[in-house]
């Protein structure tokens, strides 16, 4: 039977572990886990951001607000500095953690306008300014950095892969819009459940590359090229505190008789020095059905493909007197259905990348044959889960309860399939 692929672009344009193991772990470092709660109502806070203070090393809680984090001998003295949107940073000492249960509470934060200076103008003039301002908020320097990928595919509510890997990542110059980031994958391990009967399979393509190429603020494209905000209204609707900054929040959407598919969401601008600090933003629900023109980068003929929804999120974070690229989060639903039959498939696919570590002195600019371009399919890169210790001293963003599960589902497969010789 034929196996056919669809080749999907994440942008329009564009567990147990042998005593051995756990003692070579902790001579690295000192692992802690925990989870990350709304002091008041007792909610996860997601995708919140910790990072050892002093240092660019760090992650991120995912989305039930839970997060394991690897801490270095030599900075086990050190602090941990725990931060999201609308809350109050909160810093612990890393003697106060235990290794697990650790449930750390934030507390919304209060804005009291009268006690800042605010910047009177209207949001495109602020969002120009901030533009402008690139060149003094950012890196003009390349550099290196380390970041955890991951991607997971659901068909209907069940996984059918989810694919994991630590970048190594030459970061080019936020000031040369002509040089692109280059990447290289240090580990990388999958676990699939596509079966022999499938004749249809989704395949991301570009996937790491993918993830920097959302750096908004370094690949202006459809949000910030100057020409294009000509196609979009914008408006201050709020502030809000992120990483102890106030923060201006911009929403934006695309003018009505605009017929491509843009966007509609926000930016995250800090009041005092105009820098991004963000951004959550989604393809216009009233232009979704002419998304797949785009963004479905091949397919068998017969076969339709609607894209139901595509949210992105970026997030930057302050370091070394500049931002930096911090977490890059996508969500994709669509609906694939042969044009002569009378059923149809929904898939969910979510890519994430947390910037993990950062490397100012020891840049290595990468050949271009040696990097992971645009049109690879990260799934058909790397091997299978193995050894439940994989990652050892890097820090990645631990899996929700639904990907654990899917993955020693589909691990337990595997084992039946290589004892059985298939």
């Amino acid at each position: 039977m034929k196996n056919y692929y669809i080749f999907l672009t994440l942008l329009i344009f564009l567990f147990g572990n042998t005593v051995t193991k756990a003692q070579q772990d902790s001579a690295l470092f000192y692992q802690v886990e925990g989870r990350i709660v709304d002091k008041n109502s007792g909610r996860p806070v997601v995708y919140a951001s910790m990072i050892i203070s002093g240092t660019n090393t760090g992650t991120v809680a995912n989305m039930e607000g839970e997060f394991i984090i690897k801490i270095p001998h030599k900075n086990l003295h050190d602090s941990i500095v725990i931060s999201s949107i609308g809350y109050k940073n909160k810093v612990l000492r890393v003697e106060e953690l235990s290794p697990e249960k650790n449930l750390i509470k934030l507390e919304a934060a209060s804005i009291q306008l009268s006690e800042v200076n605010i910047r009177y103008g209207d949001a495109r003039e602020i969002l120009i300014a901030a533009m402008d301002k690139i060149r003094d908020n950012n890196k003009s320097q390349p550099y290196m950095l380390t970041a955890f990928y991951r991607e997971s595919i659901q068909r209907k509510r069940k996984y059918v892969a989810v694919s994991e890997a630590v970048l190594d990542t030459y970061k080019s110059s936020y000031t040369n819009p002509f040089e692109r980031d280059r990447i290289q994958i240090l580990k990388a391990r999958k676990s699939t459940d596509f079966q022999k009967k499938d004749t249809l399979a989704l395949r991301l393509q570009g996937g790491p590359y993918s993830m920097f190429r959302l750096d908004f603020v370094k690949n202006p494209t459809e949000l910030l090229e100057r020409e294009i905000l000509r196609y979009y209204w914008f408006e201050i609707n709020d502030y809000v505190i992120i990483d102890n900054r106030l923060a201006y929040v911009i929403s934006f959407e695309q003018l009505p008789e605009v017929e491509v598919p843009l966007y509609k969401g926000r930016f995250f601008i800090e009041v005092d020095n105009l820098a991004f600090l963000g951004a959550e933003f989604q393809i216009n629900a009233d232009r979704i059905h002419k998304a797949s023109e785009y963004m479905v980068q091949q397919k068998p003929p017969g076969v339709q493909v609607d894209i139901e929804k595509a949210r992105y999120k970026v997030s930057y974070r302050y370091f070394g007197g500049n931002w930096h690229l911090s977490y890059v989060r996508t969500e994709l639903a669509l609906f694939i259905k042969w044009k002569k039959k009378h059923f149809r498939s929904k898939y969910t696919t979510i890519a994430e990348m947390a910037v993990t570590d950062m490397d100012t002195l020891n840049v290595t600019k990468f050949k271009n044959q040696n990097t992971f371009g645009k049109r690879d399919i990260f799934i058909e890169e790397v091997g299978n889960f193995e050894d439940a210790g994989f990652w050892g001293e890097y820090n990645i963003i631990r899996p929700e309860e639904s990907i654990q599960s899917a993955v020693k589902r589909m691990g337990r497969k595997l084992k039946r399939k290589t004892a059985n010789g298939s």
